[in-house]
């Protein structure tokens, strides 16, 4: 808890999947308040209309990913591909490159199982705008690191 009030406290500008995290887990904790004694799970799995026990474990590591990987975004966008060291480092570099990708990813994926949990209607719509992103691509790119990666 206590990086997510680091985070709190350092951020400027706060992204949109940031704002959305901290909206869920703020709906969560309110609700988690006012329980007074009730069994917390069942409560919550009934609000949240959630049809298994371990989808608020589900919703939580959604949010975990989300929040972390918004970390090394904004990192890349402050210090981009050649710093924060002051070595001339071509594995460095790639690595924060593929990193920054990975982590538009991670995101993707945990928006997808985020539709999937709530059983959105749109969901094969919207994992197919997501999947086609062109940042996707260059990810799935140099990640392969073939001339053939689309095989």
């Amino acid at each position: 808890m206590q990086l997510r009030n680091f985070r709190q406290n350092t951020m400027k500008n706060e992204s949109i999947i940031y704002q959305c995290e901290k909206l869920i887990r703020d709906i969560i904790n309110e609700f988690a308040l006012k329980q007074n004694g009730k069994p917390f799970l069942e409560a919550v799995i009934k609000y949240l209309k959630f049809s298994e026990p371990n989808d608020l474990t589900t919703l939580c590591s959604l949010l975990d990913i989300l929040g972390d990987s918004e970390f090394s975004k904004e990192n890349f966008e402050k210090f981009e591909i050649s710093e924060p060291t002051k070595i001339e480092d071509i594995g460095e570099k790639h690595l924060r490159l593929y990193g920054i990708l990975n982590s538009v990813n991670l995101q993707k994926s945990a928006i997808i199982e985020f539709l999937n949990l709530k059983k959105h209607k749109d969901k094969s719509v919207l994992e197919k705008k997501l999947e086609g992103l062109k940042l996707l691509e260059l990810r799935h790119i140099v990640g392969t690191r073939t001339v053939n990666y689309l095989a």
